[in-house]
């Protein structure tokens, strides 16, 4: 569970809908581009209130990170075999990877951020370690920095082969484990069907 437990709001709440803005804002703008004001309008509610909810622009990014760690924890504990640990790693490499790469770029500026993506990350070093099987603490923070580079990546080039490359990477990594990859899992895009 994560450490800082993120704040449970009614789904149409005002702080709800702004943690939905919040994340919407950094991936489709940047961390750079998103005013309080901005995401204020389009949670539509008043921009006050992300100062009265979560104390500042920063707060807001922080609540917004636990949230998504609660959400990757749930999902972690969904994940028990060789085709559920692929199908998280490609949310990771596929789904997230905009929204990771703009927390990445927040971490770098606001201390509070910082320390919750450092634990962000370490928490799912971790749980990638239980689902691959692997023990060795350096093999460990080798597959995690492919994973992360391979979501980087993925940024720039659109068209990369994800499937077929964290499909060898759980067969190179996932031999502690027992993990084989299995078929392709029928959301995930394969070079047949490109992203858009």
């Amino acid at each position: 569970m994560s450490s800082h437990p993120a704040p449970e709001f009614p789904e149409e709440s005002a702080p709800a809908r702004l943690l939905v803005a919040a994340r919407a804002c950094l991936v489709e703008r940047g961390h750079a581009a998103c005013s309080v004001k901005l995401i204020a309008t389009q949670a539509g509610v008043n921009h006050g209130l992300v100062h009265h909810y979560f104390g500042s622009k920063e707060g807001l990014f922080a609540a917004m990170l636990d949230q998504l760690d609660q959400e990757m924890d749930q999902q972690s504990v969904d994940a028990d075999t060789p085709l559920d640990l692929q199908e998280f790693l490609l949310d990771i490499v596929f789904v997230r990877a905009p929204l990771l790469n703009e927390i990445h770029g927040l971490a770098r500026q606001h201390p509070q951020i910082r320390e919750r993506f450092a634990r962000f990350l370490e928490r799912r070093r971790h749980q990638i370690g239980e689902l691959l099987g692997l023990e060795d603490p350096q093999r460990l923070r080798l597959f995690t920095a492919m994973v992360q580079g391979l979501a980087m990546q993925s940024q720039v080039e659109r068209n990369l082969p994800l499937y077929s490359l964290v499909e060898s990477m759980v067969r190179l990594f996932g031999r502690q484990g027992g993990a084989t990859p299995g078929p392709v899992p029928p959301s995930v895009p394969t070079p047949e069907t490109p992203r858009s």
